[in-house]
Formats: C-alpha cells, sequence, structure tokens
C-alpha cells in the first residue's frame, strides 16, 4: 500500500484509482529499469496519460536524486543512476509537450515506442567529459 501511495504523491484517493486502472505494487518499483532499457512493461496496458505522467515522475525523482535530495514517486533503490541534470530538463520539457496533447488518441503504442527510446537516450549512461579511454 505504501508503494502505491508514494506513485500517488501521497494521495489516497489516486492511489487507489491507479490500482484499478492496473497499477500494481509489485510492478511500480521495476518501471524505472524498464524505462531506461526502453521497455514499457506494465505501462503497455495503460492510458497514455498515465504513461507520460509515470514517465514525468520518473525524471522528477532522478532530478532530486541528481541534486542529492531523495525521489519522491519511486523506491530509491529501483533508480538507475541520474544523467546530467541539463539532460533532465530537457526530458522533462519534453515530457510538458506530450502532456499536453496526452489525450489526443494518437496511435498508442507507437506513442509509447516513442517515448520509451527518448527515455532511454536520456538515461543511457554517458562517461564524464575529459575523460581519456586508458
Amino acid at each position: 500500500a505504501r508503494v502505491l501511495l508514494d506513485a500517488a504523491g501521497g494521495q489516497p484517493l489516486t492511489a487507489r484509482d491507479r490500482q484499478a486502472m492496473g497499477l500494481d505494487a509489485r510492478a511500480w518499483p521495476q518501471i524505472p529499469q524498464g524505462v531506461a532499457q526502453g521497455q514499457a512493461g506494465p505501462m503497455a496496458q495503460w492510458p497514455l496519460p498515465l504513461v507520460v505522467e509515470t514517465l514525468q515522475k520518473l525524471c522528477h525523482d532522478l532530478a532530486r536524486v541528481a541534486v542529492g535530495a531523495s525521489p519522491r514517486y519511486f523506491p530509491a533503490a529501483s533508480l538507475p543512476p541520474p544523467p546530467e541534470l541539463s539532460r533532465l530538463n530537457q526530458w522533462g520539457q519534453e515530457l510538458n509537450k506530450v502532456s499536453r496533447h496526452a489525450d489526443h488518441p494518437w496511435n498508442l503504442p507507437l506513442k509509447l515506442e516513442t517515448l520509451l527510446l527518448q527515455a532511454r537516450a536520456i538515461l543511457r549512461v554517458r562517461p564524464p567529459r575529459g575523460n581519456p579511454k586508458g
């Protein structure tokens, strides 16, 4: 129950509604690593607005971790290493654009694939700049 409450930002009615939509407390912590690998996992069955909201929460949590704060929505151990904050800001802006039209009747599988490709590209760990290869 705590996992779903955290996933809903501490809002019990939202947690209940998300559970009714198929959000599973066992699957929630697996989402960040799945997204980092470009896999939809349980999100493949969700409506696009919920997918976008979940990706926004992941982006938010990664930004919090990147600046030394605790995540709000996902368990800390479930998160991949955060990329540079500038890349997270860029991803967050893209997600905000998509969220404005998330109720549009997109081809859901195609839109989901596009969102996951963007996420995977942002979350790809890159070596620090100026680090010579031995």
